[in-house]
């Protein structure tokens, strides 16, 4: 867990039936900030109001 900081749990869930979405309906996705809600480094977080 020392790769998570901040968190209490780690879950490993294993794949085995996938459905394919129709390529029209994914949308492109462009990463413009992570939220201020994921932990950093030190496992320091905001919590929402």
């Amino acid at each position: 867990m020392a790769h998570f900081p901040g968190c209490n749990m780690v879950v490993d869930v294993g794949v085995t039936v996938v459905f394919q979405n129709c390529a029209r309906c994914i949308h492109e996705h462009k990463r413009i900030e992570s939220s201020p809600y994921v932990p950093d480094v030190t496992g320091k977080q905001l919590f929402p109001a």
